[in-house]
């Protein structure tokens, strides 16, 4: 499955990929709009068993390139997988009944595959154009109007009730966003610099 997701012009690998893809365009923010990001509620244990499996159906086309099995045989051995995660902690036995396996190599495949049918379905209804819009996994950077910011919430928000986003918007014109300050500014172009969290007091508290 890793062939067929997380390899679209919206997802990044890493902070330095993001750096480099925000400096090659030379985009202009409006002075209307404000930088946004986007945060997935707990994604791997709320991606619902039953959209994942629309969503196989739904990308079929793309999908089959990539494997021997046809869609039933496919369907099965992935209801195998989600269905039937067992687990032991102190000695007991666990069966996961819901949503994609914690810990599993196959659970991020299932997070792209949902992600992208999920920004696919929302992002061309929305009423302005994005600027720029990028993912990590299930945390996303953007900018909108700033009158707009709860429709965008709203309208990713009403994709399937299991998956919800919380929203950040900017502080003084910039927003930190994996290892990187992404600053808009006056003029409507994009800077960035890394940004550190400060793990000043972390360690403070510990040595104490």
């Amino acid at each position: 499955m890793k062939l067929f997701t997380g390899d679209t012009n919206r997802s990044v690998k890493n902070a330095s990929e993001l750096k480099k893809l925000l400096q090659g365009v030379k985009f202009k923010i409006p002075r209307t709009y404000i930088l946004i990001s986007l945060d997935v509620i707990s994604l791997f244990t709320r991606i619902p068993t039953k959209l994942v499996y629309e969503v196989v159906e739904k990308r079929w086309n793309e999908i089959e390139p990539f494997t021997k099995l046809p869609k039933e045989e496919f369907l099965t051995g992935l209801k195998l997988f989600m269905e039937n995660c067992v687990f032991k902690y102190n000695e007991v036995l666990y069966k996961q009944i819901f949503d994609s396996p914690m810990g599993s190599p196959g659970s991020p495949c299932l997070a792209d595959l949902v992600m992208e049918t999920l920004e696919e379905s929302v992002i061309k209804k929305l009423p302005f154009k994005l600027p720029f819009y990028y993912r990590f996994v299930d945390d996303i950077v953007t900018a909108v109007p700033k009158n707009k910011v709860d429709l965008v919430q709203k309208a990713l928000n009403s994709f399937n009730e299991s998956i919800q986003f919380t929203v950040e918007m900017e502080k003084d014109r910039k927003i930190a966003f994996l290892d990187l300050w992404i600053i808009r500014s006056e003029t409507g172009s994009i800077k960035t610099d890394w940004h550190h969290k400060d793990t000043r007091n972390f360690i403070k508290r510990i040595s104490n």
